[in-house]
């Protein structure tokens, strides 16, 4: 007798404005297991997940397909059945918990309305509540029932966010992108969390994101999308290890690892994901292949099975964290009896879109070293800097509280440490943006700021040109040599003069923030102050950009204050790295010392808690940072310190940075 799975997506179509954007997705969800959807924004991802539900936006409409769950057609229900079924059957976590909860409702009141809109009284549905938020680890639960949703961090809303999830104990909950707003300290807690809900609940997964390690720690089985198809999926360790579609390879060359050779450059993916409404003939992912032949271009390949490699191994960063748990909670699950007519993909099946599967391709040519050893002038001196965010109204609150540091020319200097530590408003004081109220910043040469967001840092309504050449203005550059010179900022971040003309909306995000940089260097900076320049972009964009910022570097000999949370991304591009917490420099030193030895056992937990990281040892940060308002005696970090919240002198007095690059009463002393 066969089992049938719980999700079964078989044959799915979907159009907006009549432009495909999903072609004949075929996904499988067995009862219990755990699938990841990954690959580049605008590939499909989140389209065939709010099919699943029936949530698509305005002016997108299924056109084929079917949605099995539990053997039926969710496609064929009415709209009225169909509500029934959300939140019941199958619910959905979204990527922001700051827009997904109602900012004039109670955190509790919101779970509770979950379970009133499925038939449970007020009562018993607040008693409920308390339990769910209690479930997914919020403290004091019910004292917090009545608190609104701004008094809570970030994971804490999204363990709300799952909460309601949960309410109504779902069979399947899709997680659209859950962490990808979040710290790695705090995704490491949520993860950790799907994983014991998974656990304990039985409730399945399917795991929406552009990050592999995440897939690599929470998935049992991965389906790699491009261009709205499937274009390879099976086990995640066969997947992995072996993967057979070039696209899913070169995904997982071109994301920096915590254990990868810092010697290189990033292996960046060409090109950019075609226009669905222009899609290549053949395989929509030819013209960017490294092995693409001319059947590529002619032919769409069908998907086939890829024969079985000898032995599976996956790379050490990402056989480290493929947990146990996955064996515990996955079922057993027998192949389903479906019509010929469209054959559902069978769990543990591995498959692949590509007339040349498990083809290997070089390195990318061009491939040279990626660090330039520093050693130029000194371009950046702070000194002693406090920054009080209340403008002096109120009794102070030091965002920024004591902090030295310096970049040299050639150099890049990593700035890591959680949301609220203090980064950016470290950043906006040097170049001038806040007021330093105490200590000194001293910068030989003009000194320019790179945005997080490539999409609001760029004007709309002017072309390319008019941006840059506002900045040239500035610098004192106008007329003909203006025009000069935007032409070769163009060809420097690696576009042509003709983009010039164009607006905004014309480009993808990895070439806006090509302009971004190519606008800082419009006044001939040394130094660039880099805030979070590649967090919104996808892993092969995000190499291109790395790429880019590394030659700069070491051709124009600049200096970089780079600020990141993606501590594999500062590790492959930093000199050095500082490590900050609650406004102060916890930890600092060369890059290799610190990731291959922390010293501090904060640095130590946001290294573990990288998904991907082969240094991963384990160690867990919980709770939350503390508010700067009302920081701990002592060492700030001992109230979530494992080795320091029951020491005296860990409360008593607060450790200072010393000439060892550490500010911790035991240094070393991690466990």
């Amino acid at each position: 007798m066969t089992t049938p799975p719980l999700l079964q997506v078989r044959g799915l179509r979907v159009e907006f404005g009549g432009v495909p954007v999903v072609r004949d997705v075929d996904l499988t969800v067995p009862a219990g297991g755990a699938l990841g959807l990954v690959g580049e924004s605008g590939s499909g991802k989140s389209v065939t997940a709010r099919s699943v539900l029936r949530l698509l936006r305005p002016g997108g409409r299924v056109t084929g397909g079917q949605v099995l769950f539990d053997g039926r057609d969710l496609l064929g229900l009415s709209e009225k059945r169909m509500r029934q079924v959300r939140g019941h059957d199958i619910a959905m976590v979204f990527q922001d918990p700051q827009s997904a909860l109602n900012p004039v409702l109670t955190v509790g009141d919101q779970v509770a309305e979950a379970l009133i809109v499925h038939g449970a009284g007020r009562r018993a549905a607040r008693t409920r509540a308390a339990e769910l938020l209690d479930l997914v680890g919020i403290p004091q639960a019910r004292q917090r029932m009545d608190d609104h949703p701004h008094q809570f961090s970030g994971g804490m809303r999204q363990r709300v966010v799952i909460a309601t999830a949960l309410a109504n104990r779902p069979r399947l909950l899709i997680a659209d992108e859950p962490t990808t707003a979040l710290d790695v300290t705090v995704q490491a807690q949520i993860l950790r969390l799907l994983a014991g809900l998974r656990a304990e609940l039985g409730v399945a997964l399917l795991m929406i994101t552009h990050d592999l390690g995440v897939v690599a720690e929470t998935c049992d089985e991965a389906a790699v999308m491009y261009a709205g198809r499937i274009v390879e999926n099976g086990p995640v360790r066969e997947l992995f290890g072996h993967a057979a579609h070039p696209y899913t390879a070169a995904l997982l060359r071109a994301a920096p690892r915590l254990d990868g050779d810092r010697s290189v450059r990033l292996p960046a993916i060409t090109g950019a994901p075609p226009d669905p409404a222009a899609l290549p003939p053949g395989c929509a992912f030819h013209p960017r292949c490294p092995i693409a032949v001319a059947r590529c271009s002619a032919e769409q390949p069908p998907v086939t099975a890829v024969a079985a490699a000898h032995e599976a191994v996956l790379p050490a960063a990402y056989e480290a964290v493929l947990p146990a748990v996955h064996e515990a909670v996955l079922p057993a699950v027998h192949e389903a009896v479906l019509p010929a007519a469209h054959e559902a993909v069978p769990p543990g099946a591995h498959e692949a879109a590509c007339w040349r599967p498990s083809e290997p391709f070089a390195e990318p040519a061009g491939d040279g070293p990626a660090l330039h050893r520093a050693g130029g002038e000194r371009l950046l001196t702070v000194a002693e800097v406090r920054v009080n965010v209340t403008g002096g109204r109120k009794r102070p609150v030091w965002a920024v509280d004591g902090v030295s540091l310096h970049v040299d020319a050639g150099e890049t200097l990593g700035l890591v440490g959680e949301s609220g530590c203090g980064k950016s408003t470290l950043a906006r004081a040097i170049v001038g943006l806040r007021r330093a109220d105490h200590g000194t910043v001293r910068a030989d040469g003009d000194v320019r700021y790179v945005f997080q967001d490539p999409y609001a840092s760029l004007n709309p309504r002017r072309t390319i040109r008019q941006t840059v050449s506002e900045a040239l203005q500035a610098g004192g550059v106008t007329g003909a040599a203006a025009r000069r010179r935007a032409a070769e900022l163009m060809e420097t971040v690696g576009l042509t003069e003709a983009h010039l003309e164009r607006y905004p909306a014309a480009f993808s995000g990895g070439q806006r923030q090509r302009i971004g940089i190519a606008r800082a260097l419009a006044t001939n900076p040394r130094l660039l102050i880099l805030d979070e320049p590649v967090s919104a972009l996808d892993v092969s964009v995000q190499a291109q950009v790395v790429n880019l910022l590394a030659d700069l570097r070491d051709r124009l000999g600049l200096g970089y204050l780079f600020i990141a949370h993606d501590l594999a991304v500062v590790r492959h591009l930093s000199d050095r790295v500082a490590v900050m917490y609650l406004g102060r420099i916890v930890e600092t030193g060369p890059a290799e010392q610190i990731y291959a030895k922390p010293r501090h056992p904060y640095t130590a937990a946001l290294i573990s808690a990288v998904p991907q990281g082969a240094a991963n040892d384990g160690l867990v940060l919980r709770g939350d940072l503390p508010d700067p308002a009302n920081p701990p005696s002592g060492c700030r970090f001992r109230t979530r310190c494992p080795i320091g919240a029951d020491r005296g002198i860990c409360a008593e007095k607060e450790p200072a940075l010393g000439a060892d690059g550490v500010a911790c009463h035991f240094p070393g002393e991690v466990r």
